[in-house]
């Protein structure tokens, strides 16, 4: 992404939108593209931040009070609060899956603020906007688990035991099949815990902290005209 690209990218796609151009300009030119594995911490309650994040691919989440943890998309902008107040960080964030994000290190958002002393009121409002939209994130992130609640599958019964090979085969597929994290079809006679291999491969890979739901499609109901 060139450097008008990435300007332009940051007017459309994150809250830094309303910022001044010569700023936005400014800030783009000491952006740097870093890409992150899945489980990547960003930020730490009460830790000093290392700098400013600004996702552009991938997911991101914050654990809150409520013991919702909260998605945070691509372009939501990460540690301003940290940086504007010189304290360490509120929340804790890290990344759901492998992320691309923009990095402004400390020092540099330091000679910025410097140099453009009006970037922290500016930032304040920026934080401002993000604060009501993670607030009603929250509120529907709430509700959402609520409903799911009863579907959720928060872990697996028990592994594949045994040492004939056809328990060494299926351990094997179950790893294989986490680490790829591609569709899997699982098929079998009735009681043979189908359900429970779905959520070995699950909790085996790098999506485990993601939600895994269980859904009878006997009891689904059809929209088909009749």
């Amino acid at each position: 992404m060139n450097h008008s690209s990435l300007i332009q990218w940051l007017r459309d796609s994150t809250s830094l939108g309303q910022i001044e151009e010569a700023i936005l300009s400014a800030i783009a030119e000491k952006l740097c593209s870093v890409d992150l594995p899945a489980n990547s911490t960003l930020a730490v309650t009460g830790e000093f931040v290392s700098g400013l994040w600004i996702l552009e691919t991938g997911g991101l989440a914050s654990p809150q009070p409520t013991a919702v943890p909260v998605d945070l998309l691509p372009g939501t902008v990460i540690n301003a609060a940290a940086l504007i107040s010189g304290q360490p960080s509120t929340e804790t964030v890290r990344t759901q899956t492998d992320c691309r994000c923009w990095f402004l290190s400390q020092s540099d958002f330091a000679q910025l603020r410097t140099t453009y002393p009006q970037l922290a009121p500016l930032f304040t409002q920026v934080l401002t906007r993000q604060i009501a939209k993670l607030s009603s994130q929250i509120s529907v992130e709430q509700q959402r688990q609520q409903l799911l609640r009863p579907y959720l599958v928060n872990n697996a019964r028990r592994g594949v035991i045994g040492k004939s090979r056809f328990a060494v085969r299926l351990r094997s597929q179950v790893i294989e099949a986490a680490k790829n994290r591609e569709p899997v079809l699982i098929f079998g006679e009735p009681g043979q815990e189908k359900d429970n291999l779905a959520a070995l491969i699950h909790f085996g890979s790098a999506q485990r902290r993601l939600p895994l739901i269980q859904v009878d499609c006997d009891k689904l109901q059809s929209n088909a005209a009749e």
